[in-house]
């Protein structure tokens, strides 16, 4: 019998939701781009360890994606601050050269 190991669709205060097409933080549904929204899945699948940029531009944006050398840096900085204004635990740690990870303030 083959048991199948289910992602991990939480992380701290934030959740995806609906098949991670969707996701909750500190408990407000919130509207994000699908770039936006599949780097979030991304980052919360990871459970606090850092993915890689290459990763994450793939997962938004795709092999033939049209995104510009800064297209990440400012994806990254919207979701910092949609976190914030949310008032979640959770930030946003890392940068392009190291890869960014979700880590959580206790």
């Amino acid at each position: 019998m083959h048991e199948t190991k289910k992602q991990a669709d939480s992380y701290g205060d934030v959740s995806l939701r609906g098949e991670g097409h969707l996701v909750e933080i500190h408990g407000e549904l919130v509207v994000l781009p699908e770039p936006e929204m599949q780097l979030v899945a991304s980052l919360v699948r990871a459970q606090g360890r850092a993915v890689r940029r290459t990763v994450l531009e793939m997962k938004a944006w795709g092999i033939w994606g049209a995104a510009g050398p800064a297209a990440l840096a400012n994806a990254i900085q919207r979701l910092r601050a949609e976190l914030a204004l949310l008032g979640s635990a959770v930030r946003i740690s890392g940068t392009p050269d190291t890869g960014f990870a979700l880590t959580t303030s206790a």
